[in-house]
């Protein structure tokens, strides 16, 4: 038997589909609020205190429309420990200051095969949609959060807190305006996140959006995660499996900025956590860009991981650590790319105390004014072994630097890396360290007023054409 409950007005309307179970099952709410001030709120499956049992959600609809500004909407389903599957939560808010807010199978709760839409069109509002947080499971749900206008905030959080568990999810958060903020977390604080994908839009000046996944002991394996920024100013951060007793392994990154003063970060086992067979890509396009990633650094561990990253304009910055801060870096793959002028770019791996074994680091600048930098093991007590570094750069007035086990404490193995510089153009400056046995590196200078520095603890060979 299908219930059907519709309301119109601007009161306060909840819908409370539960029978003595606190059970929910094939109903539909439809709320419509036209004006200002407006409350609205749906409850199904919601466990009350003293009830005899949890809250259940099976196969519900509802659905919430308010027009107007400072409006607060509510849909809970399978809340309060209760169990949230194959729901459809649809909110929809017109104005400004709107607060809106879905919560599947929340606070220990078990939220599976759920959709959650929740649009927002004005300036000030907030949006959030919660499955299987708290201690929850979040399992095969859509999550779909988009915001239109300025000073809004959408967020989203699956599996996250304590022990909770995110697989199998997709969400998607689009923002077109300024000064927004977006927040997506996934089994977080000793929480799981496995086999996600998260899509991340913002369009426009001043926005920020951010993804944690498997953080502060958490989990975070064979998660997918695209986020695309065009516009300026805007910032984007994404980590996976930092502080200690944390991993993060299988994933894939692709982060895209268009745009100026635009700045990009991703971490990945970081502060003693582990980072394993991850895939990232990050490209930034326009003037005034800063990219970061750093993957098991702070004593983490970073191994069998590919990073690449293109930047295209004038003024950018881009560093990639792997391994750095007394960290381990293993088989890792770091390419870093830039076109244009007054650009740098930095590659460290197993700095600093750290560790660096079978790495490969390249690097290409094509420009004026251009500063390359490639560390693997460089500090006292590091160790630096099989490691390869290539820095190629065309243009003038170009600096290159490789080091590889040089520092103050020569004691540690340092040994068969490989160094190899190409420049050409006119007024270019290449240096390599190397401090060890068994080392190789390759100088190739073509144009004018160029030098070269090479020092070594092992063989030299270096060309100058």
């Amino acid at each position: 038997m299908l219930n059907k409950q519709i309301f119109f007005s601007g009161l306060l309307a909840t819908a409370l589909s539960a029978s003595a179970l606190a059970q929910s099952q094939d109903n539909e709410v439809y709320i419509d609020q036209i004006g200002d001030n407006n409350t609205g709120a749906v409850n199904q499956g919601f466990n009350l205190e003293d009830a005899p049992s949890q809250g259940y959600a099976l196969d519900n609809y509802a659905k919430i429309l308010q027009e107007g500004i400072n409006h607060t909407a509510t849909i809970l389903q399978g809340f309060n420990g209760g169990t949230a599957k194959y729901n459809t939560a649809e909110l929809t808010q017109k104005g400004d200051g709107n607060t809106g807010n879905i919560e599947q199978g929340f606070d220990n709760g078990v939220a599976e095969n759920n959709m959650a839409t929740l649009t927002q069109d004005g300036y000030a509002n907030e949006a959030d949609i919660e499955q299987g947080y708290d201690e929850g499971v979040a399992r095969y749900n859509q999550s779909t959060v988009t915001q239109y206008g300025t000073g809004n905030e959408g967020s989203t959080e699956q599996g996250g807190n304590d022990a909770a568990v995110a697989e199998y999810n997709t969400i998607t958060l689009l923002q077109d305006g300024e000064d927004n903020d977006s927040e997506i977390d996934q089994g977080d604080e000793g929480g799981k996140a496995f086999y996600n994908d998260i899509y991340v839009e913002q369009y426009g000046t001043g926005n920020d959006a951010d993804v944690f996944q498997g953080d502060d002991e958490g989990i975070a394996e064979y998660n997918n995660i695209m986020v695309l920024q065009e516009g300026e100013s805007n910032i984007a951060d994404i980590d996976q499996g930092d502080e200690e007793g944390s991993v993060a392994r299988y994933n894939n990154i692709t982060m895209t900025q268009y745009g100026y003063e635009n700045d990009g970060d991703i971490e990945q086992g970081d502060q003693g956590g582990v980072a394993e067979y991850n895939t990232i890509t990050l490209m930034q396009d326009g003037e005034g860009n800063d990219s970061q990633i750093d993957q098991g650094d702070e004593e983490g561990t970073a191994r069998y991981s590919s990073i690449t990253v293109e930047q295209y304009g004038n003024d950018n910055e881009s560093d990639v650590f792997q391994g750095d801060d007394a960290g381990f870096s293993e088989e890792n793959t770091a390419a870093l790319g830039q076109d244009g002028k007054e650009n740098t770019a930095t590659i460290l791996q197993g700095d600093e105390e750290g560790l660096a074994r079978y790495n490969t680091a390249v690097l290409t600048q094509e420009g004026v004014g251009n500063q390359a930098i490639i560390a693997q093991a460089f500090g006292a007590g590091t160790v630096s072994e099989y490691n390869e570094a290539t820095i190629d750069q065309k243009g003038d007035y170009n600096d290159a630097n490789i080091a590889q086990g040089f520092g103050e404490d020569l004691s540690a193995p340092v040994v068969d890396n490989w160094a190899m510089i190409e420049q050409a153009g006119n007024e270019n400056a290449s240096t390599v360290f190397q401090a060890g046995t068994e080392d190789l590196s390759d100088v190739y200078q073509y144009g004018n007023t160029n030098t070269a520095n090479v020092g070594q603890g092992g063989f030299a060979e270096v060309i100058i054409p």
